[in-house]
């Protein structure tokens, strides 16, 4: 470790071309996960290309798939600085979109780097923008070394699916303005640069040099193209027109962005805090993980595609008016289904993974429905429709395995009937269950078949659905019972085998699920309440805890179907708390409690995580009941209603068209509520609940109502 310091620390000071200042720690001359603390990142990119780079809180990129990175060295004056001397606040641009910026300050300077992608997918290009400038009274000397490093940003801890830490530069060369790096990857500096200094393990730096006087600043444009470099290279605009060029292609990237991420519109007070920030950056999360027609939670760890993951992602995209993406996707996956009905788990640049996960078929089943929900696109039903069938078929297959005399017994009596045991909640991958998560997914593929069968006119099969639907809703109701009484349990229980407590896998029965009859009720609100016991005790510091992993936002919605808004916002409320860097609205898998800890935090930012904080966040304002119920405001609390400005929702896409409305005080004792024509009436009405108390609430058929506080 002292020699690859003192390496790194000779290289930087020779590129500075100037008297040897005094060294700075040896900790800032390498990445800070090489001191054993934590780095957080994020992903930018186009949505649908297939490279991604990443960018850490301390400005470093890596400019493609566990390649070489690119980091910035300040020497001011004739000190050096290294992110480990300045103070650093990384952003977003408008503190939504998916364009990570990183601000350093030190000794009255400033550097703000701005990293973005623009361009198509397979024509795309990464920039970054480094503004200086001096905040200053007097006149500063500042030079900019942009440092090629052979690191990724990846932690040498993030070790799932391929090892973070080094990655190595084996050649370096320049031509001009441009750098090629390992013989294939060029480095293009759109601004000219003063010199480039070779020196650390082949690398080097491009060095920027200025005189800065009191609140001057200037500009440095870098570009690394992901496809055709050579191409690219060809056409780089004069170095006098590199900052118009990188405006520009900035510009377009944010319009860009904002189209696709305003299609639903949420007007929130300022007591929503940045709900509203953090959920249009999740949605920008899902879409730049997303490469070709795979929707995949991330860009390193899990760059494949889950149906799990992709069966919800779907819904909370198409919730905000984004179907595209869906549609390609499902049509995708749906092509991998094999002829006897099973449904891979994932599927990646190797194909389809052989691992039996028994949530598959109800969760492609649910997708496919969900399209349909969501578009009418009977057509593309049709032609969905034998992957439904198929897939029913394979869920009985599974079942059937369950079903002789043998589960009747006594010892086996609270197996009769479920699916068979498999690894697909996570909490199961090192000794397979009959996990409830499993059947839930079942359940709600049968309802949905049922949904298909009808919008096509099958009848005959809609009725052997139905029939099968209540059977298998039979069957594991007395399961979920005889599993109780086995472990005398007051709480629903996660698998049949163990007996175990996870209500973040019992909230997927709720929602999407919408299956609160399933459960007896009092079981139902203990475990509830027991969750909330352990997650107010975690949260107040009562209740000793490492780490949790932010997939308890499916807990959140549930909460919300179950009437319990004071408990639902403040589980999102802390959630949202736990987001590293604050800046960047994004989770990791795993949260630590020491956010320095050097420990494994899956991927980041987890697209699958992304997707349970927007449908916990929609839930808020709109949910279908399976009583064909649109249900409103069950989650809005009175201070948002009763401020200034009120809460108002506008295209927000539901299973009933698109839905805009708006609560806004009237008087001291009343809210009014507009609901926008253009929404189809459901089945069963409209029911808005009131803030003031959950337990209010309004049915409307055709007409505005009048909510009274009490």
């Amino acid at each position: 470790m002292t020699r690859l310091v003192a390496a790194a620390l000779a290289a930087l000071l020779v590129a500075c071309a100037a008297p040897a200042p005094a060294p700075p720690s040896g900790r800032g001359a390498l990445p800070k996960y090489e001191s054993k603390v934590q780095t957080y990142w994020t992903a930018v990119g186009v949505e649908g290309d297939t490279v991604k780079a990443l960018v850490n809180e301390e400005g470093m990129i890596e400019v493609g798939q566990r390649s070489f990175s690119v980091e910035p060295f300040l020497r001011i004056d004739d000190r050096l600085v290294t992110w480990s001397d300045a103070a650093i606040q990384p952003s977003l641009q408008d503190g939504d979109l998916p364009i990570p910026i990183v601000t350093w300050r030190a000794d009255g300077v400033t550097l703000t780097e701005t990293v973005f992608v623009a361009g198509m997918p397979a024509d795309s290009a990464l920039f970054a923008r480094y503004q200086l400038a001096n905040e200053g009274v007097s006149p500063r000397r500042v030079a900019l070394l942009l440092a090629l490093r052979p690191f990724q940003v990846n932690p040498p801890w993030q070790d799932l699916n391929g090892a973070g830490g080094a990655s190595p530069i084996r050649q370096v060369r320049r031509d001009g303005r441009v750098v090629w790096v390992n013989g294939s990857t060029a480095v293009a500096s759109l601004t000219d640069p003063d010199g480039f200094d070779a020196g650390f393990l082949e690398s080097g730096a491009l060095r920027y040099a200025f005189e800065l006087a009191p609140g001057a600043s200037r500009e440095v444009v870098l570009a690394v193209p992901f496809h055709a470099p050579e191409k690219f290279v060809a056409t780089l605009p004069a170095a006098r027109d590199a900052n118009e060029y990188a405006a520009q292609m900035l510009a377009a990237t944010i319009r860009s962005w904002r189209e696709r991420l305003s299609r639903t519109e949420l007007r929130l007070p300022a007591e929503a805090g940045k709900l509203g920030d953090a959920l249009r950056s999740a949605v920008a999360q899902m879409l730049v993980a997303r490469a070709g027609s795979r929707l995949q939670p991330g860009t390193r760890t899990y760059q494949r595609a889950w149906i799990r993951d992709g069966a919800l992602m779907d819904d909370a995209l198409l919730a905000l008016g984004i179907d595209d993406a869906p549609r390609d996707f499902v049509k995708w996956f749906a092509s991998f289904q094999e002829p006897n009905g099973r449904v891979p788990c994932c599927i990646d640049a190797r194909g389809a993974d052989p691992v039996p996960e028994h949530d598959s078929p109800g969760e492609l089943i649910y997708a496919i429905v969900s399209l349909y929900r969501h578009d009418r696109d009977l057509a593309l039903l049709r032609e969905l429709w034998p992957n439904v069938v198929r897939a029913v078929a394979f869920i009985e297959t599974l079942r059937s395995q369950r079903l002789g005399d043998a589960w009747r017994t006594p010892e086996k009596r609270r197996f009769y009937g479920l699916l068979p045991e498999s690894i697909s909640h996570e909490g199961y991958w090192k000794h397979a269950v009959h996990s409830y998560w499993d059947d839930y997914w079942a359940l709600l593929g049968l309802k949905e078949a049922v949904v298909a069968a009808t919008a096509l006119g099958e009848q005959a099969e809609a009725a052997r659905f139905a029939a099968l639907r209540d059977a298998f809703r039979r069957d594991l109701r007395a399961s979920i019972g005889a599993t109780m009484r086995h472990f005398r349990l007051a709480t629903i229980p996660a698998s049949a085998d163990l007996g175990d407590f996870d209500p973040s896998a019992t909230s997927i029965a709720i929602a999407p699920g919408g299956e609160l009859s399933l459960f007896p009720a009092a079981a139902l609100a203990r475990t509830y309440d027991e969750y909330m016991a352990d997650f107010r005790g975690r949260r107040s510091g009562a209740k000793a805890w490492d780490a949790y992993t932010p997939y308890e936002l499916r807990n959140a919605e549930a909460l919300v179907h179950l009437g319990r808004r004071d408990d639902a916002l403040f589980v999102l409320r802390e959630i949202l708390a736990d987001q590293r860097p604050p800046g960047w609205n994004q989770w990791g898998e795993m949260v630590w409690r020491d956010p320095k800890a050097p420990k494994f935090i899956g991927e980041m930012p987890h697209g699958w995580i992304a997707a349970g904080f927007v449908r916990a966040a929609l839930a808020l304002f709109a949910y279908e009941r399976d009583d064909g119920t649109l249900v409103l405001a069950a989650g809005v609390p009175l201070a948002w209603a009763r401020s200034a400005t009120g809460v108002a929702v506008t295209n927000l896409h539901t299973h009933y068209g698109p839905l805009s409305y708006s609560i806004r005080p009237a008087g001291e004792r009343a809210l009014v509520v507009e609901i926008a024509a253009g929404i189809e009436i459901p089945p069963n009405g409209i029911e808005v609940h009131s803030p003031a108390s959950p337990r209010h609430a309004v049915r409307i058929h055709a007409l505005p109502a009048t909510i009274p506080f009490e």
